[in-house]
């Protein structure tokens, strides 16, 4: 018991609460998720304007090429973003260095992936014209993903909540571009929206560097990544981008099964439970260097703090699930009558969130303690079910296939993270074997 508060449970509660707000990861997540709120809640405006300007064939199409784009992106950066993070927190690197190559290597990676993406869209995207493919993937693969390495140097420098303003500002550019879009356009075209996401995204990463620049005082030196980091950004990159295969590609195989309609509506419905990602990547973000920290130290400690964060974000998505559920008849008032159907599709994914934060930080527990083949095995295996699960059920059952699939292989993914992270901590409760990093 703590000897200011010796008698009165009432005070000595009053007196943890107040030094849990005080605390540095509370006031981290507390303001990350006020940027994230802002971020997302430009992205539910843009989302109600577009959803309103298009049909849900055209917005099926729009969100499955993205959803490509998505799946991609990770080997596109070559896991870069989580080398910057070990480089400076873990093993303190020089910020101006690490930066600059890590921003470097993006920008190339991203015209790599550009070019692949224009070589396989007619077997992938058939639908989608060359010159909406090449706006989106600059967007997405190279403009981006400046934005979303500057928010991996401010975690990397302990400061998630500036990387977390710098993509809610990002989303209001966005949002500002949908706007100025749709006003001096009468009649709008995919095309039309995607040169203006296009050209949002690049101003969004110049404002990224000049911001971390200034706010930061980062002065990042051009230069490729070593070849050691590369190895290592590899194992990264082939994780997440299993993550968000398992993710994302349910969307473009909706698109390649020529079922655009049910690709709008089930990327619509995914559009609608965003929100309840804020607390998770929030919190995320404001303790994923420390996963780094404690994973040089102990793996107990490690899994103390993947547990105590799990609660607080299972909790939150849990309630938000609940929330979404009954606020989702909503959709046709906010959207039109044509969404409809995309009420049943958010309601069932309502709790898709909630599965995720069950397993996030587990996950980066996992990866702060250097067990990156291991994160590897356990997404790659949930992608592969999920995408085999996704070509038998889309053809019969369409979005509700999808749903399916998505759901039992989060339920897997949770089940197979927490048994790899509880051996952990009795195999190595030192935290010796972590020297191999």
């Amino acid at each position: 018991m703590d000897p200011e508060y010796p008698h009165d449970p009432e005070t000595e509660v009053q007196g943890r609460l107040h030094r849990l707000t005080t605390t540095k990861m509370f006031r981290d997540t507390s303001w990350t998720m006020l940027t994230e709120v802002a971020g997302m809640v430009s992205q539910l405006i843009t989302l109600v304007l577009i959803g309103r300007a298009f049909d849900k064939e055209t917005y099926g199409i729009f969100a499955g090429t993205v959803a490509f784009m998505n799946v991609i992106s990770p080997f596109t950066t070559v896991g870069m973003g989580y080398v910057l993070v070990q480089r400076i927190a873990g093993e303190r690197g020089d910020p101006d260095i690490e930066s600059g190559r890590a921003w470097t290597t993006v920008v190339l990676g991203g015209l790599v992936g550009v070019s692949f993406v224009l070589a396989t869209c007619s077997l992938i995207v058939p639908q989608v014209s060359i010159r909406v493919l090449l706006a989106l993937a600059l967007g997405e693969l190279v403009f981006s993903q400046i934005t979303y390495t500057g928010r991996f140097c401010a975690q990397a420098l302990d400061r998630p909540a500036n990387g977390a303003q710098v993509v809610a500002t990002v989303w209001a550019l966005r949002l500002l571009a949908a706007i100025v879009y749709l006003i001096a356009t009468p009649d709008p075209t995919l095309a039309g929206w995607s040169y203006f996401h296009m050209t949002a995204s690049f101003v969004g990463a110049m404002l990224t560097v000049f911001a971390l620049n200034r706010v930061l005082h980062l002065r990042p030196r051009v230069g490729l990544a070593r070849a050691h980091d590369i190895r290592r950004g590899l194992g990264f990159s082939l994780t997440i981008g299993a993550s968000y295969l398992k993710n994302d590609a349910d969307k473009t195989l909706l698109l390649t099964f020529a079922k655009p309609e049910a690709a709008g509506l089930y990327s619509l419905a995914y559009r609608v439970i965003t929100p309840l990602y804020v607390p998770v990547r929030a919190l995320a973000d404001s303790t994923f260097a420390r996963f780094f920290r404690e994973g040089n130290q102990s793996a107990t400690d490690t899994y103390r703090l993947a547990r105590r964060t799990t609660f607080i974000g299972g909790g939150l998505t849990l309630a938000g699930g609940i929330a979404t559920m009954a606020c989702a008849p909503l959709l046709p008032w906010l959207l039109g009558e044509k969404w409809e159907p995309a009420v049943v599709a958010t309601q069932w994914l309502a709790f898709v969130p909630f599965l995720v934060a069950l397993q996030m930080y587990a996950f980066n527990a996992l990866i702060g303690l250097g067990r990156q083949k291991e994160c590897l095995f356990v997404t790659v295996g949930a992608s592969v079910l999920n995408i085999g699960l996704n070509l038998v059920l889309i053809p019969r059952y369409t979005w509700k296939g999808s749903t399916a699939a998505t759901i039992t292989a989060e339920m897997i993914s949770i089940a197979a993270l927490w048994v790899l992270l509880r051996r952990e901590v009795h195999r190595a409760p030192s935290g010796e074997h972590l020297r191999t990093i």
